[in-house]
């Protein structure tokens, strides 16, 4: 009835959304979604009926995260999209507000797809040459990254148990996994030594990765996000200048494909 449906705040339809219709999203996908929508969505219309939910105010929330990032704020877009499709499934609400709404015609097209950097040897060179300048577990990321070509969000989640020293592999599990499916890396002996430095730097933590705070609001032990290497890649690039072109940590994983390729390894492998 209508009572019903008005105790449905735009907040509990949400809560609902993750706990029942978002099964299918990657792990990175749903805690990122949820962030945006804490960050941009809820100081907005939480507590508001999400029946009483207008276009307007799609529109006012899209344009305020556009400012901080267009890119984020497509994303904000999408998450109250599949929020509110969720609700007329869930019979809360009868009507979709962003039906008629699109990202673009608020902020405008998405820009050019960024091509992936493929360091050249010399480009490599620069870059190790500057590591020592960078953090130590900085540095050695960005090694363990080239060397294994794995994905950054790979090794920032991986635990110790993950790690086998004595059979020099690393295992990712499924939940780390894009594909959602677990495969292992070699290590080879340069490689398994960067990990056993990692080791002794991570304060006892189960993370490779750890934050490194003590009491950080998971009982002391959490993982390091992505975007920490990336803000340091960043300045290592300032640094580097011309010698090298600016690069992501999944630039890493291309370069090392590319390499792979032209030593003849299938792409398959």
């Amino acid at each position: 009835d209508q009572e019903a449906a008005r105790a449905w705040t735009f907040r509990k339809l949400a809560e609902d959304y993750f706990d029942k219709g978002a099964k299918k999203l990657a792990d990175s996908t749903a805690k990122n979604r949820a962030q945006q929508l804490r960050d941009y969505v809820y100081p907005k219309i939480g507590n508001i009926a999400a029946a009483d939910v207008t276009p307007a105010d799609i529109v006012d929330i899209v344009e305020a995260a556009a400012v901080k990032s267009l890119h984020v704020a497509r994303l904000v877009m999408v998450g109250i999209r599949m929020i509110f499709s969720h609700g007329i499934a869930r019979h809360v609400v009868t009507t979709n507000p962003c039906a008629h709404i699109r990202s673009e015609a608020i902020i405008g097209g998405a820009p050019d797809q960024r091509e992936r950097v493929m360091l050249t040897d010399a480009e490599i060179g620069a870059v190790f040459k500057a590591l020592p300048t960078m953090s130590r577990p900085n540095a050695l990321m960005v090694r363990i990254l080239l060397a294994t070509g794995a994905r950054i969000g790979e090794l920032v989640q991986a635990e110790w148990v993950h790690l086998g020293f004595d059979r020099a592999e690393w295992t990712i599990p499924p939940e780390h996994s894009k594909t959602k499916k677990g495969f292992v890396i070699p290590l080879p002996p340069m490689v398994a030594g960067w990990f056993a430095e990692l080791h002794s730097m991570a304060f006892g933590s189960r993370y490779v990765m750890p934050i490194r705070t003590r009491f950080h609001g998971k009982e002391g032990d959490a993982h390091m996000e992505p975007v920490t290497l990336n803000a340091a890649l960043v300045t290592l690039a300032k640094r580097l200048g011309k010698k090298c072109r600016r690069f992501t940590p999944h630039d890493l994983r291309s370069t090392c494909r590319s390499h792979l390729g032209a030593l003849g390894v299938d792409v398959l492998i």
